[in-house]
This record gives structure tokens, sequence and C-alpha cells, in this order.
């Protein structure tokens, strides 16, 4: 309590003093903050503004000390606090004999960059993070920068980048840790493909990778294969820089069983595969006799291998190599050390010329022409579908490669060089989940094989 003196004046007596008690207000002495909690985002900070305080409400000179009670944030002793990783804590602030603490929460940011291998005014795109709890929507640069700035400390979440209707790309969805989602490359993929090259060139194609990917029994078009709950594409697209690819045809070891027949169909559907896709794929190679046929065919990098002597791999087709010599095709990937294929062999036996064999199932006779585009495709990176016209359908649906074909070529060529370029698997998986889950309200997965 404190104590005051009050002046009386008593009716007709002297003057006199009494002293009294008065009751004082609030101690407001301590340390004062604006509010007893502050966020901050991973690698960015906020101010904590604080004062200390007498009894009264007057304010001292006492320095505030500042110190962080939890890894997840930093504090130097202007009070600037910065966000280090993911979490909550608390910060405590002394002053004399004064101490006070304050909650502290990190949240983490979603960040990265968006490619495409189309030019894209990317400020149209809203990258969206969601975890279980809520949503949080963020912005997209022109240039292809986006940020979403979380608010909660949920561990997981699902990103999802999506434009307006009509839709240009297929929407990105996928999975991550929010720990590790500060610094992604994001390759967008179009809805369709304007043909670059080739027979086709400036043909317009729509794309639909749940098209190409959705296989219960077959091998996908874009190779790829379910490991539980994730889905993985294998990028085997050949650069065009890769080109032109070796083609060695032993005949020195394989004669006569390889005749000058066989040359010239081989020949004369490479011709045409580079006729169709524009591009100078394949060249002529010596059979090297201090490597052929003796060293390890996998050691030859950029050379297809045609030898009599067949070699396991994904299941072949069989139809005669040329007119009058029926054979069973082979093809094997071997390593993809450089991004180029091993070897490409070939074994022959004969079969009845009139049936095309897949497993055992029997299709309408389709001539040698078809098979060898068909299993050099294979050679190029190129899977099985059966839902576009294509000559890699079961049926082998088209005599040699479509536009769709070369659409769809063109473009996994496209999206896996960016993916390789940006060292990012962020392209043609989210893009199938997306366009599965958002535009077709399907399961995340396709019906893939493991």
């Amino acid at each position: 309590m404190r104590r005051s003196t009050v002046l009386v004046v008593l009716s007709g007596l002297a003057l006199s003093t009494i002293a009294c008690s008065e009751a004082s207000g609030p101690d407001r002495s301590g340390i004062q903050v604006a509010s007893d909690s502050v966020s901050v985002w991973i690698g960015e900070s906020a101010k904590i503004s604080a004062t200390v305080t007498n009894a009264d409400g007057d304010v001292l000179t006492e320095p505030v000390q500042f110190q962080s009670l939890t890894p997840t944030v930093s504090v130097d002793q202007s009070g600037t606090v910065t966000g280090l990783k993911r979490g909550q804590g608390e910060i405590r602030l002394t002053a004399g004999s004064y101490t006070k603490t304050i909650s502290v929460k990190s949240f983490p940011i979603v960040k990265g960059k968006l490619y495409s291998p189309i030019a894209t005014d990317f400020s149209k795109f809203t990258p969206t993070w969601k975890s279980t709890s809520k949503s949080d929507a963020g912005s997209a640069q022109a240039n292809g920068e986006f940020v979403v700035r979380v608010s909660t400390l949920d561990e997981k979440g699902e990103l999802l980048i999506d434009s307006p209707s009509p839709r240009g790309f297929h929407p990105f969805l996928y999975q991550l840790d929010a720990d590790s989602a500060a610094n992604l490359s994001v390759v967008l993929v179009p809805t369709s493909w304007t043909i670059e090259r080739g027979i086709y060139k400036g043909q317009t194609v729509s794309t639909s990778l749940d098209l190409v990917m959705d296989e219960p029994s077959l091998n996908p078009y874009y190779w790829g294969s379910t490991d539980g709950n994730e889905l993985f594409i294998e990028p085997q697209a050949i650069r065009i820089e890769s080109f032109p690819l070796k083609v060695a045809i032993d005949h020195r070891f394989s004669a006569p069983d390889l005749t000058p027949a066989d040359s010239a169909e081989i020949w004369f559907v490479l011709n045409r595969l580079e006729e169709i896709f524009g591009i100078d794929m394949f060249q002529p190679a010596l059979a090297d006799p201090s490597w052929w046929p003796d060293a390890e065919p996998h050691a030859i990098p950029g050379v297809m291998r045609v030898t009599k002597d067949g070699v396991t791999g994904s299941a072949g087709a069989s139809y005669p190599l040329s007119s009058n010599q029926p054979a069973v095709w082979q093809q094997n990937l071997g390593s993809w050390a450089t991004g180029r294929f091993s070897k490409f062999t070939v074994t022959r036996t004969i079969l009845n010329s009139g049936w095309l064999v897949y497993g055992t199932e029997p299709f309408p006779t389709m001539g040698p022409r078809t098979v060898q585009m068909h299993e050099t495709l294979h050679i190029l990176g190129v899977g099985h579908t059966s839902r576009i016209p294509s000559t890699q359908g079961p049926a082998m649906r088209t005599a040699e490669p479509s536009k769709y074909d070369v659409a769809y070529i063109e473009l996994l060529r496209a999206i896996t060089v960016l993916e390789q370029t940006h060292d990012t698997f962020l392209g043609l998986v989210p893009a199938t989940i997306g366009e599965r889950r958002i535009m077709l309200n399907k399961s995340t997965l396709p019906a893939l094989q493991p």
C-alpha cells in the first residue's frame, strides 16, 4: 500500500492534517511483449519487441536478453527469431531479476521452381499444400518460382499444382515430407503435344498419361512399376544428342544365319523409323574383332548388336526377318550407361509364319517389318499399350509407328530430359497421379504389375 496525506478542514476548528491509506494500482513491473507467442517460417524471421517497466509502468533502460529453448528456431539479442526447422518450443527473455517465456512455432515453407517443355506463363498456376488438418494456397511467378507458406506442423502433405480450365497441363499431385519440400524442381506435363519433326510434324495429339499407364497385364507404354504405394516410371527415353546409334550386324561370326536379305530388311526398317521420327537415329558400324564376339556386349555402349545368338530379355515377338526366313526376335535393353542401350540381339528359329504369337494369344498376321519396328522401339525405351492406335499394342494395331507413338515418344523424351537436367523425379509420376485423381476421379496408382 502506498501512503498519502490529505488536508481536511473541520468546521469551527483549527486546520488539521490526517494521514490515511490509498489503494495502489496493479503492479506493472516486468518484461512486456506484444504477444505471448510468435510464429515464423523456416528461413524467414520475425522480431520480438520487448520492454522492461517498473511497478508504475514506466519504461526502464534495463536490456533484455533472448535465449532459444528449442532447436527449431534461433534468436539474436535484438529479438530477431529465425525459423530453422519444423517444430515448436519456447524462447526465454531475461532482464535483471525478471524472466518471461513465450511460445514459438516454426512452420515449413514449400517452394521450388516449375519447368515445362513448352513456353508457359507459370503465374496462372496455383500451388496448394494439403495436410491432414488444413490446406494452404500459395502463388507462382511467371518464371516458375513458387512458394506456399504452410500453417500446420504436420509431417507430410500433398502438393497440388494446377491451372484453371481448360487445363493445358496435367495436374501435379504428389505426397511429400514437409521437411524436404523447400527446394523442389517440378516438371509439368502438357495435356497435348504438337509433333516437332518427322512425317507427322505439326500435328497435335491430346495426351493422357493414364491411357498409356493403365496396363493390368502388360508393361506400360512408359516403362513403370509399382512397389507398395509407390509408382515408378523409368526414364529410358534416349536424348536426341545421343543419336545416331551404331548398328553392327555380325555377318562374320553369324554367317550364314544372317543373310544379305536380313540386312536389307533391317536397314529398310531403321531408315523408315528415321523418316517417321525425323531424326538421324542409326548408323552402320563394323564388328571390331578386338571386341566382337568375345567381349561382353554390355561393355560396348551405344551399339545395337545383331547376332544369331539370342539372349534373355523382355518378351520377344516372333515373325520372319525376311520373306523366306522365319525368325524369333528378342531384345534386351541391357545397361543404360550414358543414356544409351547396350545391345540389340536377334535369335532365329522356325515358327508358324501365319501368326504373330505374343505369349499364348494369337493375333492377326503382321509383317516382319512391323515386328522389327515394334522391337526396335523397345530399344528406344518404349513399352506397350493397348489403348492407343499404336504399333506397340498387343494386337499391333498399326503397321508402323503412328502419330500417337511419335507424339508420346517426343513428349517422353522432352519430360525425361528436363527431369535429368534438373535432377528430379517430380514429372511423369505426379502428373499421372494428378490426372487420375483430379481429372478422372480414379485411384492414385494405375493397375501396374510390380
